[in-house]
């Protein structure tokens, strides 16, 4: 119940903050809210009391150098990698004072040897022990994820030893999940080091993480620890602590859990099939043991007598030494047995589908290993028992995956901490001076709008020799909106994605602080301005860990809260866009006022100023001038068009795109119209539907097509029926590629209020189709010198201009080049934005660009 309650409390919290913010000028109200605040921060904490907890103390914990945190498998265990790494500090003289802690759930079985030690600490995962310790630790091992909230100080050491070689596909390519892949891709920022087995396994578990370069770095191929307890434990041994005599062919059966493939009963049905297939096929003296995944265990009906489970208390790599034949599927368990030598069977009846669903990277036929779909095969492949080493590829696929198993990777992984322990702070956030530039941007909302298809454009024609290329992304944001997420799939691949995990959280003093700061408009004191910066500097650090940024670009340009994480890079250069007139929009009725007048207020942490447009420049600069700190930057950079793009996708069948449209355009008679943009105030399509009423009395064989979505929809269909219209006026909602039907138009109608600089404008003229607009900052500033018709901000002269332009000859945009204007664009960016001049960038810069004094002086 407290779960469904707690998002309608917030809901309703956050849509009380206005009224709120307004009546806070009544003195005794004031009173009143200010202590509803404190009480609604208190159970905010005790909500969330180990994250929040984790939070309180962060600043005043300190860092004990010795005292070392395992934790495996997310606390379910005490295994892998962590544990062999364990059993080898334990036995190194120089680890002989510090103080050993694993993190477990409750249920884990536990060691004795552990559990009984002197020299260990059990800590419950996500209590406020295990909060603490996180904190605390100089040095801490995970084979996985630890939480989103751990962040690692610059004195901490975390050596993340995850848990496998991939033999399926991994992060982003395997899971469309954003907040499921952001924390991998978190934990791997954050560690200070990845030891794995191989490159091959580098490769495979780093790259798809989607910020490959950041975290390639971080990568040390020194085998795998987990590996050790194999090679020396004694066989004889483990399958005595199994319950089985040293004579016994014991045979593991460790499948994968699908997951999504399939249902859990279909698992446990065919590890069911598989056990009776075994126990009728094979003679006496063969023993049965089974590993499955704890969900799939209370599921499963029986086993046959002697056929048991893996026990929870032995290590699976220290058991696999007891283990004379495996039978698997696509785990990559199999890889780590490949060390002894033994047969390997993989049983995939279903591979066809899980490799469409799942995907592989290798080729199972490539592998060492006896291959099969049928049951009733494997009795007999188990008797024949054909090892590795008699398939022709075992020296290749053992130099592949596990090239240097020597039973001393522990030791080689002690020795890597040792060197981190003598390095200074945060050594692996600086790199060396003649690297590339390194630049981040914030992509905004990622709505279907001029600016996010402004910055995919940029972003694609980026020179990935000059720059390395940071994207930060909201993964929630993409995650849950499916236009949003489609977006996200448009940005170019060259690019490292960071995906930030949500969850930020504040101490009570900086959320006071927070909350003054969006509701109050007086400057904040000193010591609050500095809590301020330092809740949205440890969220950097949260998602970023210590890499270093050159350049950092908000480049939505509207979020106060983008605003401070971005302005909290310590970048050399901090830059914020602006997509339109700011002041216009803020004393627009239909917008938000607190959000643009919090914007204004995170200026004064930015060192540059982008517009879009050198009139939407100068007209801010006017306006916002109070807002802009000392010696700012004040600059323009106009969009990217990625004409290539835009002329390819308009190739494509109008009846894909609209068969509606199609039809309409075969008569070619019609004197078609289109306009392209969000049905939202600003656009003010009530002004073209007028307008288009006045065309109609001249050009009756008219439509206008409108296309886009936004929360005017059905009140423009109604007022098109009440103006007479509805059988001209098609409105199309949004279409993912809108080119074929704006190639066939005669003319682009942008009837806006305003604009910073209208991205459909840019579109149309690549693609030759005549544009009307109205007479405002971001439409003139296209539509300069001729190029297009501008017309002032009412109906009757909107539809002059109409009429004009369809009836004009030839019928087609002078006098504007789209490869000059291209180059010119990105030029701006480079020396503009990034700062770079011609003499850095060569004679691709056609020379430097002058910020006007004099509005005589600007394109419009």
């Amino acid at each position: 119940m407290r779960h469904k309650l707690l998002p309608l409390i917030a809901l309703g919290l956050q849509n009380y903050k206005p009224i709120d913010s307004r009546l806070r000028k009544f003195k005794i109200y004031k009173l009143f809210s200010e202590k509803a605040h404190a009480i609604y921060w208190d159970f905010m904490k005790n909500m969330h009391s180990i994250s929040q907890y984790y939070t309180d103390i962060y600043h005043e914990t300190n860092v004990d150098p010795k005292l070392v945190v395992f934790e495996s498998s997310w606390g379910h265990k005490v295994s892998c990698n962590p544990y062999a790494v364990f059993k080898e500090m334990l036995n190194r003289e120089e680890y002989r004072a510090f103080e050993f802690v694993w993190s477990v759930i409750d249920g884990a079985v536990v060691p004795a040897e552990i559990k009984e030690s002197r020299r260990v600490r059990i800590v419950k995962k996500e209590s406020r022990e295990y909060a603490k310790v996180l904190l605390e630790a100089g040095i801490l091992f995970s084979n996985g994820t630890l939480p989103d909230y751990f962040i690692r100080k610059p004195d901490q050491i975390y050596i993340n030893l995850w848990h496998g070689t991939p033999i399926k596909h991994m992060g982003l390519k395997a899971d469309p999940n954003l907040k499921s892949a952001s924390n991998v891709q978190r934990n791997f920022l954050q560690a200070s080091s990845i030891p794995l087995a191989s490159p091959y396994a580098v490769e495979k578990t780093l790259s798809p993480s989607g910020a490959e370069r950041l975290i390639l770095p971080r990568a040390e191929v020194l085998g795998s620890p987990r590996i050790d307890l194999t090679l020396s434990a004694d066989s004889v041994t483990v399958k005595k602590e199994l319950g089985f005599s040293g004579e016994d062919t014991v045979i593991l059966y460790a499948p994968t859990w699908r997951g999504k493939i399939g249902g859990i009963s279909d698992s446990v049905n065919e590890i069911e099939r598989v056990v009776a297939a075994l126990e009728r096929g094979l003679p006496s003296g063969y023993k049965i043991i089974v590993s499955i995944h704890n969900f799939l265990k209370s599921k499963l009906k029986s086993l046959p007598v002697g056929v048991k489970l893996v026990p929870d208390n032995l290590d699976m790599n220290y058991m696999l030494a007891g283990i004379d034949c495996l039978i698997s599927d696509y785990s990559s368990i199999f890889v780590d047995y490949f060390v002894l030598d033994r047969p390997v069977i993989l049983y995939t009846p279903d591979r066809g589908k899980y490799e469409e669903e799942r995907g592989l990277y290798l080729s199972l036929e490539a592998l060492p290993v006896n291959l099969t779909g049928c049951t009733s095969d494997l009795p007999k492949l188990v008797i024949e028992g054909r090892k590795p080493s008699e398939f022709d590829s075992y020296e290749e696929m053992v130099s592949k995956l596990i090239p240097i198993e020597d039973g001393y990777a522990s030791s080689r992984v002690l020795d890597l901490v040792s060197s981190l322990r003598s390095e200074s702070k945060e050594v692996r956030g600086v790199t060396a001076p003649d690297r590339k530039t390194r630049l981040l941007f914030y992509t905004g909302g990622l709505h279907a709008n001029g600016i996010t298809t402004s910055l995919i454009n940029l972003l694609s024609g980026l020179d990935y020799d000059r720059f390395e290329v940071v994207v930060l992304v909201d993964s929630a944001t993409a995650q849950n909106d499916k236009v949003k997420r489609q977006m996200f799939d448009f940005i170019d691949q060259r690019c490292q994605i960071i995906l930030r995990t949500p969850g930020m959280k504040v101490t009570r003093e900086e959320a006071k602080v927070l909350y003054r700061f969006e509701h109050f408009d007086g400057p904040l004191k000193e010591s609050d301005e500095n809590l301020l910066r330092r809740s949205f500097e440890r969220e950097f650090r949260r998602i970023f860990s210590e890499t270093k940024f050159d350049i950092a670009v908000e480049f939505g340009g509207y979020s106060h809260f983008w605003g401070l994480i971005i302005a909290s890079s310590q970048a050399k250069r901090t830059v914020i866009y602006q997509h339109s007139d700011l002041y216009a929009e803020f004393k627009s009725p239909n917008k938000s006022h607190s959000q643009l007048k919090n914007l204004f207020k995170t200026y004064k942490y930015f060192d540059t100023f982008v517009a879009v447009s050198e009139s939407l420049q100068y007209v801010n600069e006017k306006t916002l001038a109070n807002f802009y700190p000392d010696n700012a930057s004040i600059t323009y950079a106009r969009n990217a068009i990625d004409f290539n793009k835009i002329r390819s996708k308009a190739i494509a069948p109008l009846a894909v795109i609209s068969q509606t449209a199609a039809l309409l355009a075969q008569d070619n008679t019609l004197k078609k119209f289109i306009c392209v943009g969000r049905l939202s105030p600003e656009k003010n399509h009530s002004r073209l539907l007028r307008a288009f009423k006045h065309v109609l009395s001249d050009e009756p064989n008219s439509v206008l097509f409108v296309v886009g979505e936004g929360s005017l929809k059905s009140q423009l269909i109604s007022e098109a029926i009440h103006l007479g219209i509805d059988d001209h006026v098609v409105f199309t909602g949004r279409l993912p590629n809108p080119y074929p039907l704006l190639a066939i138009s005669d003319c682009l109608v942008l009837p806006s209020d305003y604009e910073g600089q209208g991205m459909v404008l840019l579109e149309a003229l690549t693609l030759g189709v005549p544009c009307v607009g109205t007479d405002i900052t971001g439409i003139r500033c296209v539509l300069k010198n001729g190029i297009g018709s501008l017309t002032d901000l009412t109906a009757s002269s909107l539809a002059e201009g109409m009429l004009k332009t369809i009836r004009q000859e030839p019928n087609s945009p002078q006098g504007f080049s789209i490869e000059e204007y291209s180059e010119e664009a990105l030029n701006e960016f480079y020396e503009n934005v990034c700062g770079l001049s011609a003499f850095n960038l060569g004679s691709s810069l056609r020379g430097n660009v002058q910020v006007p004094t004099k509005i005589n002086d600007l394109c419009c």
